[in-house]
């Protein structure tokens, strides 16, 4: 389908106006749990609420996959052995849970929670349910990054320094893992940003605030945001509105973000659009060494929805599919490879470039046109919102 309509990222950044929200409406579903452990053929209760407190609303239940967790009504019944998420809706708004379900003699560890957010020098508790209980002694913690966050014999979590660290729950080869970002209590407008995303090298940059930007700009191999001429975000006729970037950006900056809402025809899509061929031919340094580069990308929603991730190269694409349930692209079925909590806040997500190459996507030296490096599909679901920010290929710092 034909490019035309391009959104320069100012205007993609502007903070739309707030309606007067109807005091009675749906703001925000809760469930009582964010995880839920249950064994074939046993049944668990959810519970959901809404807010504002006094709205009157009918939660609608769903589960992503059937064949593991079936629900009705909120009461959750284990089918096979698997991971499901159960979806709780009313009025648009959502909250989900992530279903563990496990047969007789499984080891199985689940956490109380999916992800932390904490202040520096902060702490939290986490909780690890372990089946059969009788392995719980032999339960193991781990933080991978301690350098920003760390964690005792016991579960507990202390903030050291900005950024992000997955805490590890294990047993064995069995583990279950909590995302844990970590936010300066400082407020100075010039303080770096103490992220490790930041503290790679080789950038090629699709999405990134000007801060961020700014503190990597000596380790920016190229630079594919927009600029009104050879480089462009294209949204395809009709398929998103502008949606609204108010409050922080992945990095908690106040900057914009690309925020995009569907609209009601049949198929939506966006790509950054690059036509500079001599910045083209600077991906191809990623095919040197394609085991050493990771695309990163935040994304943030409260909704359910699954969207496409694209990047074309010289020849080729590679595609992932984000979210908890497959993306159906001309007539091909992408099953999800990576998720993020749909909770409002951000979630960051990181993709090998290698898993990328293996599906046919190359770079090259010699780019005799233009291309979408980077784009998305996010179907026919009106209303649906795709959010993002911090998207770029890059060579992670080592650990």
């Amino acid at each position: 389908m034909k490019k035309i309509l391009a959104f320069a990222f100012a205007a993609l950044a502007l903070v739309a106006c707030k309606k007067t929200e109807d005091p009675t409406s749906v703001t925000a579903v809760k469930l009582d749990k964010e995880v839920l452990t249950i064994k074939v053929g046993e049944a668990q209760e959810l519970k959901a609420t809404v807010e504002p407190e006094g709205a009157k609303a009918t939660i609608a239940w769903e589960s992503s996959s059937p064949a593991i967790a079936k629900v009705t009504a909120g009461l959750v019944e284990g089918v096979s052995a698997g991971t499901a998420y159960i979806i709780a809706t009313a009025e648009g708004q959502s909250a989900r849970c992530r279903v563990t379900v496990y047969e007789e003699g499984q080891t199985v560890i689940t956490l109380n929670k999916l992800s932390l957010e904490l202040a520096v020098e902060a702490t939290e508790q986490l909780v690890a349910t372990v089946v059969p209980e009788e392995k719980a002694s032999e339960l193991q913690w781990e933080s991978k990054n301690t350098a920003v966050a760390t964690v005792s014999e016991t579960g507990l979590v202390t903030a050291v320094a900005s950024g992000t660290a997955e805490i590890r729950a294990f047993i064995g080869d069995v583990e279950a893992s909590c995302q844990v970002t970590v936010k300066s209590q400082g407020g100075g407008g010039e303080e770096e940003i103490h992220h490790v995303s930041l503290q790679g090298t080789d950038y090629f940059v699709f999405q990134l605030g000007g801060k961020a930007a700014d503190q990597i700009a000596d380790r920016i191999v190229a630079d594919f945001r927009p600029n009104d001429d050879t480089k462009n975000l294209w949204v395809w006729e009709g398929t998103y509105n502008a949606g609204e970037t108010s409050g922080k950006n992945f990095y908690g900056e106040a900057e914009g973000w690309v925020s995009l809402q569907v609209t009601s025809v049949g198929w939506s899509g966006c790509a950054y659009a690059c036509d500079d061929l001599a910045e083209l031919n600077k991906l191809a340094a990623i095919m040197d060494a394609p085991q050493d580069y990771t695309l990163h990308l935040g994304m943030k929603s409260t909704d359910n929805a699954s969207h496409l991730l694209f990047l074309d190269g010289t020849s080729g694409s590679g595609k992932v599919c984000i979210g908890s349930t497959a993306f159906v692209d001309g007539g091909t079925e992408y099953q999800p490879y990576v998720d993020f909590t749909r909770n409002g806040d951000w979630g960051e997500i990181e993709i090998p470039m290698d898993y990328l190459l293996k599906q046919g996507l190359t770079y090259g030296n010699n780019n005799p046109k233009g291309l979408n490096v980077f784009g998305f599909l996010s179907g026919s679901a009106t209303g649906t919102m795709l959010q993002f920010d911090a998207a770029f290929i890059y060579k992670k710092a080592a650990e």
